[in-house]
């Protein structure tokens, strides 16, 4: 036990000094930002993020996975996180039901027709998509909010 609290404070007044010379922000700052790990609703994968610029660079090389891609932003161009997503089959089924951590969001669903629904702020937009499995279909959902800027809303070139 005495090694432990030996151990714990050697290494806590060796960070401070660091901190002291100004090093801890270099000790962190080339780690990478990765996005939360691909899940899964009802047996469907989904996968989003892209809140800071590292990590839509970090979603990037993982999108051609993916057979669907949305985006959420405002028509002045600020991207939006915590949206709620509802994707529904030609039968009225829900397929997936989740909230995306982040502007970007992607899933694989089965070749067909589907209706999907974002919601942020009380206000929902819905398309209809048509998935194959040749191609990434891509859509995009523009909301036009008022009141302030939350934490839920970054510029596209902003480092958050």
């Amino acid at each position: 036990m005495r090694h432990r609290v030996i151990t714990v404070m050697s290494l806590v007044l060796l960070l401070g000094g660091l901190r002291s010379a100004g090093f801890t922000a270099d000790l962190f700052s080339d780690l990478p930002i990765q996005p939360q790990p691909a899940r899964t609703e009802r047996g469907i994968p989904y996968l989003s993020g892209g809140i800071s610029q590292e990590e839509r660079e970090a979603l990037r090389p993982m999108e051609r996975n993916y057979d669907l891609k949305l985006l959420f932003a405002t028509r002045e161009g600020n991207y939006l996180s915590d949206v709620n997503v509802t994707i529904v089959d030609e039968q009225g089924r829900k397929v997936l039901e989740t909230v995306s951590d982040g502007p970007w969001f992607y899933t694989n669903l089965p070749p067909g027709k589907y209706k999907v629904m974002a919601q942020a702020r009380g206000k929902t937009h819905q398309q209809v998509v048509q998935v194959s499995p040749q191609k990434q279909t891509q859509l995009q959902f523009h909301w036009v909010l008022e009141g302030p800027r939350t934490a839920s809303m970054v510029q596209p070139g902003q480092r958050y």
